[in-house]
């Protein structure tokens, strides 16, 4: 189960605090959560193209919207 954007970024924070991590580590835990971002951002750009209108309305967005989300690469913000 993929983490959400704000588990990740709590995950993070509580790491961070924590100094005793070695600089190596430290780069993993970023790497990780980096991980995680990417990994949310394709699952929602992937539920985007399988909503249908009505659910995309309830949502504010038109086809159109949802088709240019989906279609950009997972590593772009």
């Amino acid at each position: 189960m993929a983490m959400t954007n704000l588990q990740t970024n709590s995950a993070l924070s509580r790491l961070n605090s924590h100094r005793e991590l070695p600089p190596f580590s430290q780069v993993i835990v970023v790497l990780a959560a980096k991980v995680a971002q990417w990994e949310d951002r394709r699952h929602t750009r992937k539920t985007l193209k399988s909503l249908t209108v009505s659910q995309l309305e309830d949502c504010g967005l038109t086809r159109e919207m949802a088709d240019t989300e989906a279609a950009r690469p997972f590593w772009k913000g």
